[in-house]
């Protein structure tokens, strides 16, 4: 849905894991010392954590002052306007949403590894978190540090919000985290690779899943597009 661009991509959330690991830990550090793409944020701060060598048992014992950290330093980035910086919407998202969001038939919920607050700051800076529907409906990085749950706890989310269940899910990534949270979460999904030099590729799937009736089942169609720059 939205990719990370130039040297200070994706700077806001990135800042805001750097100034928990000081103020909680006292560490001077940021999250590029590990691979982190399609992780969940607790499982992030973790994985930096014990990289730098501090216990299993001290990390979580302190994992929700760095939440609470990062969520401080998140509302001061939005305050100060710079949420967006070093982000973009990916082509085509935009239009998508308003298009979702006009129809009575269809729930457009936001699923991610990100923090909850994290991730509606980032919707909200860069101009698209109006076309979600309200309340925000969602599964996030807060609520588990299982990617894979996270369409599922999007789904009860709808009962429990606006009262109905959602007859079908179709999930939209770009890891293969997010292919494990649409079969955890019995939905279809979409999963987009984007790669260097100028060059995307969209790989869709139409998959159900083993938790479906209609067992394993899928097909894919890759298409490519010249001149839109990878992420």
């Amino acid at each position: 849905m939205i990719k990370s661009v130039g040297t200070h991509a994706n700077k806001f959330h990135k800042d805001a894991f750097a100034h928990a690991f000081k103020v909680v830990h006292d560490i001077d550090t940021n999250i590029d010392v590990i691979p982190h793409h399609g992780s969940t944020d607790q499982l992030v701060v973790e994985a930096v954590l014990k990289h730098h060598g501090v216990p299993h048992d001290v990390v979580w014992a302190k994992m929700s002052e760095c939440t609470d950290a990062m969520l401080a330093y998140a509302y001061g980035a939005a305050v100060a306007g710079f949420a967006a910086t070093g982000l973009e919407i990916l082509p085509g998202v935009q239009e998508l949403l308003t298009a979702l969001a006009a129809r009575e038939d269809v729930v457009v919920g936001l699923v991610t590894g990100n923090l909850e607050r994290i991730a509606w700051i980032k919707m909200k800076a860069l101009g698209v978190e109006h076309l979600f529907t309200k309340p925000n409906i969602g599964g996030f990085g807060s609520d588990r540090t299982d990617r894979g749950e996270l369409v599922h706890i999007a789904r009860q989310r709808c009962i429990e919000k606006l009262g109905f269940e959602v007859s079908r899910a179709v999930h939209v990534g770009d890891t293969p985290n997010d292919v494990k949270a649409a079969e955890h979460g019995t939905s279809i999904f979409i999963i987009f690779v984007w790669a260097i030099e100028l060059m995307t590729s969209c790989l869709f799937f139409n998959y159900r899943g083993r938790h479906s009736a209609g067992g394993d089942h899928g097909c894919v169609q890759r298409r490519s597009f010249e001149g839109r720059g990878g992420g």
